[in-house]
């Protein structure tokens, strides 16, 4: 997703994502072809902030008055940067999901880190693929 919502056919992701899928798609022994084929193949690359609390402080007491301690004074957290990889095979001639597989890991904040992680999340996904590599 970008700051305007959901980016279909990214210049930057999507020549990886696809080099990635055809790599593991054609050592099991699969072509790809322009129309007429067995299989459809969705992808989908999300990423997203997930908050994560570090701690919690509470007032002491010492010196002063009695403090409420059911109120914090202060948090300290961070947000981690994950990215979520699905991949779907779809049956063409039933339109039914063949087989789905999808991965979540966590990527660095640096510039095209995520789109690096691509090619060896493709290759975890396709590990629990039952058609083994040739």
């Amino acid at each position: 997703m970008g700051s305007g919502g959901i980016v279909e056919d990214d210049p930057r992701v999507t020549p990886t994502l696809k080099d990635a899928v055809n790599r593991e798609l054609t050592a099991r022994g699969l072509t790809e072809v322009t129309s007429g084929g067995d299989l459809q193949v969705s992808t989908i690359v999300l990423n997203s902030y997930i908050p994560q609390l570090e701690a919690m402080i509470f007032p002491t007491g010492v010196g002063v008055a009695p403090m409420l301690y059911d109120t914090p004074i202060a948090t300290m957290g961070r947000y981690n940067k994950t990215g979520t990889l699905a991949i779907n095979l779809i049956d063409a001639h039933t339109q039914q999901s063949a087989w789905v597989g999808m991965i979540t890991d966590a990527i660095s904040d640096k510039p095209g880190a995520g789109i690096k992680k691509i090619p060896s999340a493709t290759a975890s996904l396709f590990a629990k693929y039952p058609i083994k590599k040739k």
